[in-house]
């Protein structure tokens, strides 16, 4: 619960699981389960759900407790990062799009609904949030990059850092933003306000040198 934009309370996981006890009651995920599953996609969301818990640990220990975490609201890495964030006690919102395809995921704090002609709209809305973090995505994620590269060479959005936490994903973004600025597509300077890893010691790092920060 928020009073104010202040965190008075949260509610507190009881005792922790593991992912593949999380979703074996839930029958949206029954196909995991099934005699010819899927362990490899349930050991990728279990490395997700660790990885992303580390992170909130550690943006929690830097910010503290007024962290908030905003996302798009849908499923998978979205769903971990709003869980792990509740769960921990930081203030959780969602952007929704009106999609009948893609119902929203409950359960967050604060939203908003935007229709999907509206996206651009809707991308205005996460300005709210200070810092960006792409995790993994498909083509809407793509094109949230696009436009906050946009805006951050155009000098819409102030020069903060920008972490993209799956070094592995985002390779071959990061090779081609680099032909992009040695072919001077765009400027070198942008390059030092991105920062491409799976290490949440990083990410913190990366945030005290951009922000000064001791």
């Amino acid at each position: 619960e928020a009073e104010h934009g202040e965190v008075t309370s949260a509610t507190k996981i009881r005792r922790q699981v593991s992912v593949e006890e999380y979703l074996k009651p839930q029958k949206r995920f029954a196909h995991l389960f099934v005699k010819t599953g899927h362990p490899e996609k349930l050991q990728r969301i279990q490395a997700d759900a660790d990885r992303i818990s580390s992170l909130v640990d550690k943006l929690m220990s830097f910010i503290g407790t007024n962290l908030g975490v905003l996302t798009g609201g849908g499923g998978g890495v979205m769903r971990l990062a709003t869980d792990q964030a509740r769960a921990k006690g930081a203030l959780t919102g969602a952007c929704f799009l009106e999609l009948e395809a893609q119902p929203p995921e409950l359960g967050v704090d604060f939203f908003n609904t935007f229709q999907e002609s509206s996206r651009h709209f809707r991308q205005k809305w996460f300005e709210a949030a200070d810092f960006c973090i792409f995790n993994v995505g498909g083509v809407g994620t793509l094109e949230e990059v696009g436009i906050e590269m946009c805006n951050l060479k155009l000098g819409i959005r102030p020069r903060v850092p920008y972490v993209f936490f799956n070094a592995n994903f985002w390779g071959d973004l990061r090779r081609q933003l680099r032909t992009m600025t040695e072919s001077k597509r765009a400027p070198a300077w942008m390059e030092d306000y991105l920062l491409f890893t799976d290490d949440p010691d990083k990410v913190v790092a990366f945030y005290r040198k951009k922000l000064q920060v001791l």
